[in-house]
């Protein structure tokens, strides 16, 4: 038996450690590092447009969540007309304002125009209106058959029709890793103000509105509504996804007007043709 190096008490015992790695060795371990280096380099530099596209894809997807999921409280209100209420709302950043007629510095309405919908990369390739709209209710939905989509309704003021808004209506197929985005059914149409909306046609006629941010009904992810008033006047803007497959018209928008004496509700007469809800 070998004899070991005597111990002294308080002392440790010495350690035996294993031979230090060649100077080759160590050499050929770093020429396998950096070539794998190099190797990923490559092949990042290769693909950088691919990675680019997922980079961006997946920062789309981001901003299209928070649109599918974009939920203000139900007493948001979306489109102002009041004055007073107006310049209120314009203290918040998530606010902006339509011009008044002959005078750009008077805000004719304040319009709700918040963050996600902003920041959403393809905002402008579905809405391409002359000016920023009023966003009134967007969120994910499913039609009848239970395909998923995107609806977003917003509208805009109009100096040319003091009674009425221009409300858009869009269904946008989302995006996913695979494939881009693409427009489902859509409508144009108006919103005739109270109580415009239930009295004999008047030309010229002035009236303002409010409308409060919609909801997608809890019972029916296929219906949504949204809530307006003016004059002391209340009603709702009803909207449906149809199905498409059979030949339908996509979208269907009503309004009704809230009878306040009673709990029933009766379809939209302003006293003339009713808007065309059914233009694509």
């Amino acid at each position: 038996m070998a004899d070991s190096a005597p111990v002294t008490p308080g002392s440790d015992p010495p350690l035996d450690y294993a031979p230090r790695p060649s100077r080759k060795r160590r050499r050929w371990a770093w020429a396998v590092l950096l070539t794998l280096l190099a190797a990923l380099a490559l092949g990042a530099w290769v693909r950088r447009r691919d990675i680019g596209g997922m980079i961006n894809q997946g920062r789309l997807l981001y901003a299209q969540h928070r649109c599918l999921t974009f939920d203000p409280p139900a007493n948001r209100v979306v489109y102002e007309e009041d004055p007073a209420k107006s310049q209120a709302l314009l203290s918040d950043p998530e606010y902006i304002f339509a011009r008044a007629p002959g005078n750009d510095r008077i805000p004719a309405a304040a319009l709700y125009w918040p963050r996600e919908f902003r920041k959403w990369p393809e905002a402008s390739r579905y809405y391409r209106g002359s000016a920023p709209p009023a966003v009134l209710f967007m969120h994910e939905m499913k039609t009848p058959a239970g395909e998923r989509v995107l609806v977003d309704v917003v509208a805009e003021y109009d100096a040319k029709f003091a009674d009425s808004i221009l409300v858009r209506v869009q269904a946008v197929d989302p995006a996913t890793w695979r494939k881009a985005s693409s427009p489902g059914p859509g409508l144009v149409t108006r919103l005739v103000k109270p109580p415009a909306d239930r009295e004999p046609y008047q030309p010229n006629r002035t009236c303002s509105v409010r409308v409060y941010a919609g909801r997608v009904d809890p019972a029916d992810p296929s219906h949504f509504s949204i809530p307006y008033e003016g004059s002391g006047h209340r009603g709702v803007m009803e909207g449906r996804l149809r199905d498409t497959r059979n030949g339908g018209e996509g979208i269907d928008l009503q309004f009704r007007r809230v009878i306040e004496r009673a709990t029933e509700t009766t379809p939209l007469d302003s006293g003339r043709p009713a808007p065309d809800n059914r233009r694509p």
